[in-house]
């Protein structure tokens, strides 16, 4: 660092220049090497990556992105005009910071753009982070049931080496917010938002409570992915206007010598049988598993062949 402030203002020689220049594209490298793919639990205990899911740097964020939701918050409404108080519900979106040198799962309120977290009991709250996206709404999430007597499920989320969880708030717990907070009109919850650590004692979930401290319990909900077993595409419509043909190469298919053996004309045919490999390439689909099985369904109830070996006569 003394090194390059000294190169920037005093520019003295070319061997300090070119630490400026090593220096410079080095910070540049490191920042753009970021990995936001989003890894899930397998059945062979190892981590595999989405092709569905994504962490989404939040600078990156616009409103046609699909943001997993964990939960939502509930603010009264005290402007009724006298009326019944109502409820306004803003969603709790799922989101990650790098803290202490590990990502963290946390939640992002509708509305306010700071992802809280807490790690080793302490309260975060970080400007900085990245939303969990589902890639054209193309992933199938759930939240399963899990406590300190059952494994991780297969194809829980990781935040990184922690898995995305959340606690069901209950009625205890809103009695324990209320008391402390004595304010008939602060925001209650639905879910609290946190981490899984599997490491710790048998699994324990952390997250931050409403009134900003930290909560911990042994059972929860984990956020999975459940990956296809196969594709089935329906009513597919070819855009015949943008085929490509490709330049036709003539072959020999068999050869064949006709004799006329008759004193007069006559009409010689012989027919030969020939095979050949059909095949037919789709491209990769939109968040979509390569090597998966996928059948396709054509609008006029032709099903597609991907390859076979086909013989004429």
């Amino acid at each position: 660092m003394i090194m390059l402030l000294f190169c920037l203002f005093q520019m003295m020689s070319s061997t300090c220049n070119r630490s400026v220049v090593l220096l410079l594209i080095l910070s540049v490298v490191t920042f753009s090497n970021g990995d936001n793919s989003v890894h899930i639990y397998s059945k062979l205990q190892q981590y595999v990556t989405s092709s569905t899911l994504n962490w989404l740097p939040v600078n990156h964020y616009d409103p046609s992105k699909e943001i997993v939701i964990g939960g939502f918050q509930r603010v009264p409404n005290v402007e009724t005009n006298g009326q019944d108080p109502m409820t306004k519900e803003r969603a709790m979106f799922v989101c990650r910071v790098y803290h202490g040198g590990i990502w963290v799962a946390g939640s992002q309120i509708e509305g306010q753009n700071r992802c809280t977290v807490t790690l080793l009991g302490n309260f975060h709250s970080y400007e900085r982070y990245e939303l969990l996206e589902n890639v054209e709404n193309s992933a199938r999430l759930s939240w399963i049931p899990w406590d300190k007597f059952h494994k991780i499920p297969t194809g829980a989320v990781a935040a990184d080496t922690m898995f995305v969880a959340r606690h069901v708030v209950s009625a205890e717990d809103d009695e324990e917010e209320e008391e402390a907070k004595n304010d008939s009109v602060s925001p209650s919850y639905t879910h609290y938002i946190g981490t899984l650590d599997h490491k710790d004692k048998l699994g324990t979930i952390t997250y931050v409570k409403a009134n900003g401290e930290t909560g911990s319990k042994s059972k929860g909900e984990v956020l999975v992915e459940s990956e296809p077993l196969y594709y089935d595409l329906r009513s597919v419509k070819l855009n015949l206007r943008r085929k490509h043909v490709i330049k036709n190469e003539p072959k020999i298919l068999g050869e064949a010598t006709i004799i006329n053996s008759r004193d007069e004309p006559a009409k010689l045919a012989e027919a030969f049988g020939y095979t050949y490999n059909y095949s037919s390439y789709w491209g990769q689909g939109h968040a979509m598993i390569k090597a998966l099985n996928t059948s396709i369904m054509l609008v006029n109830a032709w099903r597609s062949i991907s390859n076979q070996e086909q013989q004429l006569t």
